[in-house]
């Protein structure tokens, strides 16, 4: 801990010094903790971070306003809903009241606010949430919207998708795509949200097998990026065995799964909202294989 502290001051200041002095120094190792699964001491470098800015900046400034949204997302990521909403509303409170409507850092911290409400399973709420930034990126840059507000194009069609509506959700995931294309090129992380959520479309409206060329162009990208070991990687594969299900291709699908999961169970922990759902997968592949030997049925479309 001490030696990646030391570390990260060189990287900042150019001099070794521990214990750190300066909030972004913890904020920084905080993020090398992060990467390497050391979450324990992730939390314990973020909240010095917090507590050292508050002191010197005061409560209501917006580098706390930062550090608050910084230790929402480790909470959010370790699925500890109810402490990364607080703090996420605490961050918008305080940018709301020194911020534009359109600014940037504002519609982010929304967003995410937005992601942990669907992530809660109130979707009816998240939809205002995100509706809201939506509009404003509209308002403020025209059309069409420019490559940043893809990522909230995308957070949007997910809760259009949770509510069934679809006709929204594959307008907005074309617009996406299409400024992705005409922007990026197509090789990004970025761009296989785009894929991997169209691809959850077309299974949720009945086209399995558009889903699963969409899910197979994502996870070639992904694992050309990151290779196996990523947990997109593994989320994508996950979710492009609901298209081998959705087409009664169970066999490919619990392949695609026994990959998955361990990947997931290591990276983000069994207990993980993703581990839990490629598992519930993996059990209804099993399941409906099964039913399907028993009916004497041959396996696929």
């Amino acid at each position: 801990y001490q030696r990646d502290a030391l570390e990260i001051s060189r990287s900042y200041s150019g001099t070794e010094h521990y214990p750190l002095d300066e909030p972004y120094d913890w904020l920084g190792l905080s993020g090398v903790l992060q990467q390497r699964g050391n979450y324990k001491e992730a939390e314990e470098a973020i909240r010095n971070a917090l507590e050292l800015t508050e002191s010197r900046e005061g409560r209501d400034s917006l580098q706390v306003a930062m550090m608050l949204e910084s230790y929402a997302k480790l909470n959010h990521g370790l699925d500890r809903l109810p402490q990364a909403e607080e703090l996420y509303r605490r961050s918008i409170a305080i940018r709301a009241g020194k911020l534009a409507p359109s600014a940037a850092d504002l519609l982010d911290a929304k967003t995410n606010l937005g992601r942990l409400i669907r992530d809660k399973g109130e979707p009816e709420k998240a939809i205002s949430i995100l509706l809201d930034v939506v509009e404003q990126l509209r308002s403020y840059h025209g059309d069409p919207l420019p490559y940043s507000a893809t990522a909230k194009m995308i957070d949007l069609s997910r809760v259009h998708i949770d509510l069934g509506q679809f006709n929204e959700a594959e307008m907005l995931l074309a617009e996406a795509h299409a400024i992705h294309i005409q922007t990026s090129g197509k090789r990004d992380r970025y761009f296989t949200e785009v894929l991997r959520e169209q691809g959850n479309l077309y299974v949720a409206t009945g086209r399995p097998q558009q889903a699963l060329n969409t899910f197979s162009e994502s996870v070639d990208i992904l694992f050309d990026m990151y290779g196996d070991s990523h947990w997109q990687t593994a989320v994508n594969r996950s979710e492009k065995a609901e298209a081998h299900i959705a087409l009664a291709q169970y066999e490919e699908a619990e392949a695609l799964l026994d990959m998955a999961i361990p990947a997931l169970s290591q990276l983000l922990g069994p207990e993980h909202r993703l581990s839990r759902a490629a598992n519930k997968r993996y059990q209804r592949a099993i399941d409906r294989r099964g039913a399907l030997i028993s009916s004497g049925k041959p396996s696929g479309p």
